[in-house]
């Protein structure tokens, strides 16, 4: 049975409980538990790597939406995938939400499949500025003017998500955070161009 979880999760795993002290040598079988092993083997599943949560994050942060669907089902999965990081003890919060949304509509809005997203965009833009710390009610307002523009356009125009879209999505995510950041090296590197 120890060869059998050995196998499954690898020797690194399970060497700490099957092998002694000093890594010489296999413990007796009356010097551990099937308990211990299987313990040790579920851990260690219950532990992703640094990078794997990362690459999660950043997975949900750059979520491409499909436009096939209403915005409230994108929403949906994307806030799904949010609260599964909570396990690993990582907060995705509203605010982080509201702008992979809004980088999405962002980019519907420049194809022909979002030109009903342009009109409620500008309500968006007109009620809350660059800069807003977005909360439940101003998710729910944003939400509800896309509501309108998901009511009247043809989900069968839009392609479906592709890398170019995520890509789109990043560079939006990336500028808006700049904004909201203050990006000192372009205002840096225009002074020294001058």
């Amino acid at each position: 049975m120890t060869e059998g979880v050995t196998l499954k999760v690898g020797s690194d795993i399970t060497d700490s409980i099957l092998r002694t002290a000093d890594g010489s040598d296999h413990k007796s079988v009356d010097d551990y538990t099937l308990f211990e092993v299987m313990t040790a083997a579920i851990e260690d599943a219950d532990r992703p790597s640094a990078t794997d949560v990362l690459d999660q994050v950043l997975e949900i942060i750059h979520h491409p939406f499909d436009f096939r669907k209403k915005v409230s089902v994108n929403m949906e999965l994307m806030q799904s995938n949010a609260a599964r990081m909570s396990t690993y003890g990582i907060g995705i919060g509203i605010p982080q939400l509201t702008l992979t949304l809004l980088a999405n509509i962002e980019t519907a809005c420049k194809a022909e499949y979002g030109r009903e997203f342009r009109s409620a965009m500008q309500t968006i833009r007109k009620s809350y500025p660059y800069n807003h710390v977005h909360d439940a009610t101003s998710l729910a307002f944003i939400l509800k003017e896309l509501t309108g523009a998901d009511g009247v356009r043809d989900y069968k125009e839009a392609p479906a998500p592709s890398a170019g879209a995520a890509h789109s999505v990043t560079e939006s995510v990336t500028f808006l955070q700049s904004l909201i950041g203050g990006d000192n090296d372009s205002d840096t590197r225009n002074q020294h161009s001058e």
